[in-house]
């Protein structure tokens, strides 16, 4: 969303599945899978962050545990390093908790937190512009 959809003011993610095709691989090598999913193959790619990196803006806030198992924290890192603008993101890590637990105790509070530090901003740009 945070590449197709420009009215958002920024985009929040929860230990998201960055390379989606690598995420699905073990179901893309399944033999039948282009009979039952047609384009599932053009569909990974095409709905991947991976793939719109370069188009990334933000602002953006991204959240994972160290020891989830269902999103890769190095992924993630591979995501980070290509964002092209590193001043509109945010990334936090917590060492624990998993794919669900790190979320709810940590990383909605920290969201919460960044939110409202992206509406005192949005304020001030406000304030600054001229009256018409």
């Amino acid at each position: 969303m945070a590449v197709h959809e420009p009215r958002l003011a920024g985009s929040l993610a929860y230990a998201p599945a960055v390379d989606i095709e690598k995420h699905f691989s073990e179901l893309l090598e399944q033999l039948l899978i282009g009979m039952v999913l047609p384009d599932i193959e053009h569909f990974v790619i095409q709905s991947s962050p991976k793939t719109h990196v370069a188009k990334l803006r933000g602002p953006l806030f991204l959240f994972f545990a160290e020891d989830d198992m269902m999103a890769s924290v190095d992924d993630a890192w591979a995501l980070v390093s290509e964002f092209p603008s590193k001043d509109n993101l945010t990334y936090r890590t917590v060492p624990d908790g998993g794919h669900y637990q790190s979320m709810i105790s940590k990383g909605i509070p920290e969201g919460i937190i960044w939110i409202r530090s992206q509406e005192k901003e949005i304020d001030e740009e406000a304030l600054s512009k001229p009256a018409e």
